[in-house]
């Protein structure tokens, strides 16, 4: 016959020996809990931040609306601001016939829908000179003025400076190609530069100049170029 082996107890406390088939412990609250349907996921409120607010399909026409502006934006510097987004056809501050002061708000007209799309995803609540803008579709696709070109300015609007460039130092660089009448670097209250400035030349001969010689180029300690 078989030989019959037996085991210690001192090595079964060392070794227990596996169920082949160990107990399954059934939670009746936990298993209620997994049975229970499920609340669908609300979509996030909101709209008004920026890079939200913008279902796709929901921008019909290419031409953006843009409020709060800042006294100093003009057709020239709305334009800039808006050049990252595709290709513009015109873009215009309004302006009081009288007084011929800035009424805050303009228009954009792009070439594409999917532009003015990215405008307003990209620019909604977004600080320019110390306001944020109200980027959204306009009513009408009607151009305000269509310009086939910008109309030339003496004001210009630059970004992609280093955070910590100084005025005197802003100044040095655009004095090359001209008489600097103004010159302002943009400050987020409390967090300090925005790596933007406006800086005004003494005609549009000069701003020009400056124009063709400072787009692109790098300052010292800059990461990146400056686009003017």
């Amino acid at each position: 016959g078989e030989k019959a082996y037996s085991i210690s107890p001192a090595v079964l406390a060392v070794c227990p020996l596996p169920l082949k088939n160990p107990p399954v412990v059934f939670h009746e609250a936990s298993a209620a809990r997994r049975a229970r349907p499920r609340k669908p996921r609300m979509a996030q409120e909101g709209g008004d931040q920026q890079g939200q607010g913008v279902q796709q399909g929901a921008v019909t026409h290419s031409n953006v609306y843009v409020k709060n502006l800042a006294d100093e934006i003009d057709d020239e510097i709305l334009r800039s601001v808006f050049a990252d987004q595709g290709e513009i056809r015109s873009a215009c501050v309004m302006v009081d016939q009288v007084t011929k002061k800035s009424r805050n708000f303009g228009f954009v007209k792009f070439e594409h829908v999917a532009s003015a799309e990215a405008a307003i995803r990209t620019l909604n609540n977004h600080e320019v000179a110390g306001r944020k803008l109200v980027v959204k579709s306009a009513d009408s696709d009607t151009d305000e003025k269509s310009p086939t070109e910008p109309t030339p300015s003496d004001n210009l609007y630059v970004k992609g400076l280093p955070l910590n460039i100084s005025p005197e130092q802003l100044h040095l660089m655009f004095s090359i190609y001209g008489t600097v009448c103004q010159l302002k670097i943009l400050q987020r209250p409390g967090t300090g530069s925005t790596g933007e400035a406006l800086v005004r030349m003494a005609d549009v001969q000069q701003a020009t100049w400056a124009i063709s010689n400072l787009n692109l180029a790098r300052p010292p300690d800059a990461t990146q170029p400056m686009l003017v």
